[in-house]
């Protein structure tokens, strides 16, 4: 898997889209997430980071790799806000 970390990378990328369910736990789905790309360790670390407030915080995520590039089985992660 290639990775580019660099500031023209990151300046590219648009606002987070991701959708929580407005009674988590008692719906078919919590939420929805739309990545950008097929590079989950890019895409993780930006959905943590912009995880919406007042609906807790990561702790773990699964995913399907054949629906990701490479097949990683750990993605290093930002340090949590606060």
């Amino acid at each position: 898997m290639t990775t580019s970390n660099s500031s023209d990378h990151v300046q590219d990328r648009l606002p987070l889209r991701v959708r929580i369910s407005e009674r988590p736990g008692r719906d078919a789905l919590d939420g929805g997430w739309w990545p950008q790309s097929r590079d989950l360790a890019v895409e993780l670390p930006d959905l943590i980071n912009n995880f919406p407030d007042g609906h807790g915080r990561v702790v773990r995520a699964v995913y399907s790799p054949p629906d990701w590039d490479g097949h990683e089985r750990r993605v290093p992660l930002p340090r949590p806000r606060g």
